[in-house]
């Protein structure tokens, strides 16, 4: 009987230092992957300034869809038309309205910064996009073609948490 008991507790020892060194391998686990990530989203959501670059309508329009969307605050999402595009080197995310503003593509791609991200918004309508704007569009990095106003706030926070954050530039 003894030596019974003796066996269930070597077991039980063995098994709760197992569970003890599996938990705190699961939290660090979850610490190093979900909590970063999770705070850089945060962060990049409160901090981060979007830049919608398209006509005054179209742009205001977005700029509500973003707003109405409860994820993005009305402060950080500003709208530049085509005679600010110097503003796109100041910012950190740029959503451009393609179909309101064409003829900027060349603009807002030299403008942008090396780790900016850019979200391309061109509607699914009856016009297709020029297959060399689409292919300068894949060559830059941190770049998202849109058709579906619905995708919009997904893709922002995707772009928010794969573009690199900086804290002192955000604000």
């Amino acid at each position: 009987m003894e030596i019974v008991r003796l066996f269930f507790e070597i077991v039980g020892m063995i098994t709760t230092t197992a569970m003890i060194f599996g938990g705190i391998a699961l939290f660090l686990g979850w610490f190093l992957g979900v909590f970063l990530v999770m705070k850089r989203l945060g962060l990049g959501r409160w901090y981060r300034k979007i830049l919608i670059v398209s006509t005054n309508d179209g742009g205001q329009t977005l700029k509500k869809d973003l707003v109405d969307s409860g994820v993005f605050r009305e402060k950080n999402v500003t709208v530049a038309n085509d005679n600010s595009l110097a503003d796109i080197k100041d910012n950190d995310l740029i959503l451009y309205d393609y179909w309101e503003l064409p003829e900027c593509i060349n603009d807002v791609l030299r403008n942008k910064q090396k780790g900016a991200g850019l979200i391309v918004y061109s509607p699914a309508n009856n016009k297709r996009m020029p297959v060399d704007v689409v292919e300068m569009i894949n060559k830059e990095p941190f770049t998202v073609l849109v058709n579906m106003r619905g995708r919009l706030v997904n893709d922002i926070l995707v772009t928010l948490m794969s573009t690199s954050y900086d804290k002192k530039r955000s604000k």
